[in-house]
Formats: C-alpha cells, sequence, structure tokens
C-alpha cells in the first residue's frame, strides 16, 4: 500500500479521453510564473476580488504584505504556511516590482490583476499550488521523506535505484497512471524514459539526490502527482 501522505489520485484521475483539455494548461513546470495577455484573465466582478483584498489587508492599509500574502496564498491554495512561503517571497517580489514602488508592499490595482489571473479560477488555482509546491520541494522535511522513501525502494542497499527499483516504487506510487500503462513493453519504456530524464550523472540509476529531485518535483503532494500524471499521460499519447 502507498504511504499515508502519498494518497492515492484514483478520485482526481480523468480518463485518457478527457486528457485533451489538459493541452489548454500551461506546463506546470514550465516556469514559475507566467505573463499572459489581460485576455486570458478570468472574469471576475472588481467587488468581489476587493472583498478578497480587504479581508486579507488586515492591518488596513491599504496594500498587501508578505505575512497577509501567504494567509491568502495558503488559504486559497488549500496549503500549509511552510508549503506557500518560498513562492510566496518570490511572487511578493514580482507583484512589487510592478507598481513601480519596491517597498514590498503590493497595492490594489497589482493585486487585481494577479487575482484575475492565478485565483479566479479552479483550474488557474490548481496550477499556482503546483508551483508554489515546487518551490517547496527544497524543504528538508520534503527532503527526508524522498530519502526515506528512496530506503525503503533500493533493496539492495546499493545506494542508487535501478529501473526495477524503480519501477516498483512507481507502481506503489502512481495508481491509476500506474494501471492504465497495462502492456509491458510501454511499461518498462516509460521507466527508462523517467530514469533518463532525471540521470544527472548518466549512470544509468539514480543516486539518493536524483530521486529527491523527482520526488520534490513529481511526488512530494497529491496535486503534484496529478500534475505529472497528465504530463506523462499527454506525452505517451503522442506518436512513437
Amino acid at each position: 500500500m502507498p504511504p499515508d501522505w502519498l494518497p492515492s489520485i484514483d478520485a482526481e484521475y480523468t480518463s485518457m479521453s478527457q486528457q485533451d483539455d489538459t493541452s489548454k494548461m500551461r506546463d506546470a513546470f514550465a516556469g514559475l510564473f507566467g505573463d499572459d495577455d489581460d485576455a486570458d484573465d478570468a472574469q471576475m466582478d472588481d467587488a468581489a476580488i476587493r472583498k478578497e483584498f480587504r479581508k486579507y489587508d488586515t492591518d488596513d492599509s491599504g496594500s498587501i504584505e508578505k505575512g497577509e500574502l501567504r494567509s491568502l496564498l495558503a488559504d486559497t491554495l488549500k496549503l500549509s504556511y511552510e508549503q506557500v512561503d518560498e513562492y510566496c517571497k518570490l511572487l511578493l517580489e514580482k507583484l512589487d516590482a510592478k507598481d513601480g514602488k519596491v517597498d514590498g508592499k503590493i497595492e490594489w490595482k497589482v493585486f487585481k490583476k494577479f487575482y484575475r489571473k492565478m485565483l479566479a479560477s479552479e483550474a488557474a488555482r490548481k496550477e499556482l499550488a503546483v508551483k508554489a509546491l515546487t518551490k517547496a520541494s527544497t524543504a528538508d522535511s520534503t527532503k527526508q521523506r524522498a530519502l526515506d522513501l528512496f530506503a525503503r525502494a533500493d533493496k539492495d542497499g546499493s545506494k542508487t535505484l535501478t529501473t526495477d527499483e524503480l519501477s516498483a516504487l512507481l507502481r506503489e506510487s502512481l495508481g491509476t497512471l500506474a494501471e492504465s500503462i497495462s502492456d509491458a513493453a510501454k511499461w518498462d519504456a516509460f521507466i527508462t524514459d523517467t530514469l533518463s530524464r532525471g540521470d544527472k550523472n548518466s549512470d544509468a540509476s539514480w543516486d539518493a539526490d536524483e530521486f529527491a529531485n523527482f520526488f520534490g518535483k513529481c511526488l512530494a503532494h497529491p496535486s503534484l502527482v496529478e500534475a505529472y500524471t497528465k504530463k506523462v499521460t499527454l506525452r505517451l499519447q503522442k506518436p512513437s
């Protein structure tokens, strides 16, 4: 059975026929920020966004500061303060620079545009959650979880994961995605491809750091597992 902290993605995983819609979403791992045109902004009434602004402007200063932004992200994305903290620092710097006065505060006009683009729709919130979790993947607690899982998967005690060990680990961790790849040759090709993408020293195996990098980006949270599943599914649908 998968560890308690890595729940099954069966409830969240959509059928293969529904995956075309995911092509409309930005690649969750393409970058930290997007600068799309205003035409992509979700439609949301200014009054509703103003209500959120006032809710998190807890000191009534007329702007959003770091602690307030962190609270907003944690509440809206349903993540912990720890999970959003690193991303919050980068986001604050980016948004603060947009109002022409770098003072560690986000003014209403900038906040409104940010909220419309990145928090007003469920799809946008999911994507932002993945970005925040990706930045949190370097946290000590996440790396320790990765190392614990690595040690359990390293059956021969070689301090590396071979293709067979990685295969067993992903069969356990990826739920419906693993079940959907029923063809043995296709599964083996998927494992070989996955290992080669993260094999930084080209020794046909993963050491603990290489696995921890993969874990932090793809397995550390159900939202990351979901995003990784969609990415792999689209990759497998492409003609070979």
